[in-house]
């Protein structure tokens, strides 16, 4: 995919519609050189990473302001393809003069999956290097921070061995941009170690301790989005989270709350929501939105962002006594 910021013509649809599309195998574990067992849990994560490139490329194929629906996909895979579709829109309308994508799909998509369209958004920013808000309109000025965990996803999943080592060799404490980041580091980890969860808690142990916090959020939101672990498997991440715990939750609860929004519930949430959480997914969402109070404001910034992470992690471990 082209990573500078040429300009490219909207008016000249087959050379840049072949420029930015995203082949399958982009998805495929073998490729990327994730675990490849267990084998049901493989063919499930492969199939969420593989609706987000058809996402992805099925805005590419629409004409602009008329995003597609994705009325065909499953109500469980449903917004993976919509936060493929926010990446190529949020790409298109920093490349394209006068492009307005991103608006049409946050008007479509956003009232059941704001919080994916965001997330999406960070894929772009990680493809560009470059966070640029102020060249995209309508975004929620608390939810945008999660464009970063975005961005720490992408640079996550794509890492090769020189990258991941740059990744869990982070040298010193960072900003707040830079912990959420590994927000979406450790959410990615879900999907290199194949949701098994020792060797997904063994993934973050390679993390700089700082960051620990981080990505085990970034596996709670996973384990409870893309989902497919047992009864038996949220006890071991529990129990490997540790000190962490809170922070799992707080994913889940993350999860919880985006699922709500969607309007359908998979049928395994409430057994993983009480395992990380203590309470149920209605509860667990609600916390989310609890811990918003007076953070939402034209200036919030990472320090907001990261205090209602806070705040719904206290909730957690509140639960759990």
């Amino acid at each position: 995919m082209r990573t500078d910021n040429t300009t490219l013509d909207e008016t000249r649809p087959r050379s840049w519609r072949r420029l930015l599309h995203q082949p399958d195998r982009l998805a495929d574990f073998t490729v990327r050189g994730f675990a490849s067992d267990p084998p049901e849990l493989r063919a499930r994560l492969e199939t969420a990473a593989g609706t987000f490139l058809d996402g992805f490329n099925a805005g590419l194929a629409a004409p602009a302001g008329t995003p597609p629906r994705f009325d065909d996909r499953p109500d469980s895979l449903r917004g993976f393809a919509v936060e493929g579709l926010a990446m190529q829109a949020a790409l298109l309308d920093l490349l394209v003069p006068g492009s307005r994508r991103l608006p049409a799909v946050l008007r479509l998509h956003g009232p059941a999956h704001v919080h994916l369209i965001h997330v999406g958004v960070g894929w772009a920013m990680a493809k560009l290097r470059w966070p640029f808000w102020a060249r995209l309109s309508g975004l929620d000025p608390l939810l945008r921070w999660l464009a970063l965990d975005g961005w720490g996803f992408s640079a996550g999943f794509f890492a090769d061995a020189g990258r991941l080592r740059r990744i869990t060799a982070h040298p010193r404490r960072c900003s707040e941009r830079c912990a959420i980041r590994y927000q979406g580091v450790g959410r990615s980890l879900w999907f290199r170690g194949t949701a098994e969860p020792t060797r997904v808690a063994d993934l973050v142990a390679t993390l700089p301790e700082w960051h620990h916090g981080d990505a085990w959020s970034g596996v709670g939101l996973a384990a409870a989005y893309a989902g497919g672990i047992s009864p038996e498997g949220l006890a071991t991440l529990r129990d490997r989270a540790g000190a962490h715990a809170g922070d799992l939750g707080q994913g889940v609860a993350f999860a919880a709350a985006a699922w709500q929004r969607s309007g359908w519930t998979p049928p395994e949430l409430a057994t993983t929501v009480h395992a990380l959480t203590g309470t149920d997914p209605p509860t667990a969402a609600a916390w989310t939105r609890e811990a918003e109070a007076g953070l939402r404001t034209p200036a919030t910034g990472p320090v907001e962002y990261q205090t209602w992470r806070q705040r719904i992690r206290a909730r957690v471990l509140l639960a759990s006594l």
